[in-house]
């Protein structure tokens, strides 16, 4: 289905005529935090993920102030967890030792960001669009560090069975642009997103007192992008023809 849809969004403009509309590509940074907990433990707290994004869009301008805008995108999202210090007993060799815990949580998505914008302005020119996202997962991992009294280890546990495979987001987005000829527009572009991830079942950490809560998180975040639009049916400039008189 997904396979689908991107041939449908890449082919279908070109059977329309006019010059409203738009191929995109775009790519830039990604800001990605989670507001509700989900690590069981001890003294946790939540730390920023710092990623990247990047896709293609069509978009059709169907007023002169409003147009719609389809995206295929990917992704990558998560949040990092910092535990504080604290000690877990050995049962065998009845000694504690001091922990410290280091969590990140990675998602890759695929996108479908369905948005509706409206812009103000001619040369320099200013939009503002809001919209739904249906996210479609690719992979989830966690990766562990563990700090202990004697030493260090990393496990990265693979939690895609866990994980939903499709949910939804919202986006708003901010954007200035420059039309750099009636062929070409770059746009800069700040979103914010907000949306629903849920792990289905509990992920325990080998016994260290940390489990992905089977209950729901709110990841949101903020991407700054910069966008290309090229017009799918170029306007021609008018040819001068010299004045046979002189």
């Amino acid at each position: 289905m997904l396979k689908h849809l991107c041939l449908i969004l890449l082919f279908i403009p070109y059977g329309l005529s006019g010059q409203k509309h738009w191929l995109g590509f775009q790519g830039g940074y990604q800001f990605n935090r989670a507001v509700s907990w989900i690590v069981h433990g001890e003294n946790g707290s939540y730390q920023p993920f710092h990623s990247f994004n990047f896709g293609i869009s069509y978009r059709f301008d169907f007023h002169k102030y409003l147009f719609a805008t389809g995206k295929v995108c990917f992704s990558k999202e998560g949040f990092n967890t910092i535990r504080s210090t604290f000690h877990r007993k050995n049962e065998t060799l009845g000694i504690y030792k001091y922990i410290h815990a280091d969590v990140g949580y990675r998602l890759d998505f695929i996108s479908l960001p369905l948005i509706i914008g409206v812009r103000y302005g001619k040369k320099f020119y200013f939009t503002m669009e809001a919209g739904i996202v249906p996210q479609f997962l690719l992979k989830s991992k966690t990766i562990a560090d563990y700090y202990v009294s004697d030493g260090f280890s990393r496990t990265i546990y693979n939690t895609y069975k866990e994980s939903t495979k499709v949910y939804l987001q919202c986006q708003f987005g901010l954007g200035l642009a420059l039309n750099v000829s009636s062929n070409m527009t770059i746009i800069l572009l700040s979103n914010y997103f907000r949306g629903f991830f849920r792990y289905k079942n509990k992920q325990d950490f080998e016994g260290y007192g940390m489990w992905h809560n089977p209950n729901a998180h709110i990841p949101d975040g903020y991407s700054i992008s910069l966008q290309f639009l090229f017009n799918l049916h170029p306007i021609k400039p008018e040819l001068k023809h010299p004045d046979r008189n002189k």
